[in-house]
């Protein structure tokens, strides 16, 4: 599980815990290395959980967390 928080903090698993506790947009894509548009599609289609507040959209960070972890597992499987 580690492994995957480090890879989405660029390599280092001590640094998800430095995240705020909600992300932006932006922040999800410069982790996961993909367009913000991409990441807007993956809030839409339920992909990546997000809130939206007002005209602002917002990512768990536990939440995003718990999903690149249940893909890890499935990748590992």
């Amino acid at each position: 599980m580690e492994v995957v928080r480090a890879q989405a903090v660029g390599g280092r698993a001590g640094d998800a815990e430095s995240l705020p506790s909600m992300l932006t947009v932006k922040e999800v894509a410069r982790l996961l290395r993909m367009p913000t548009k991409t990441v807007f599609e993956h809030c839409r289609t339920g992909k990546i959980p997000c809130v939206k507040i007002g005209r602002t959209v917002r990512v768990p960070k536990k939440k995003l967390l718990e999903v690149l972890n249940l893909r890890e597992e499935d990748l590992s499987s």
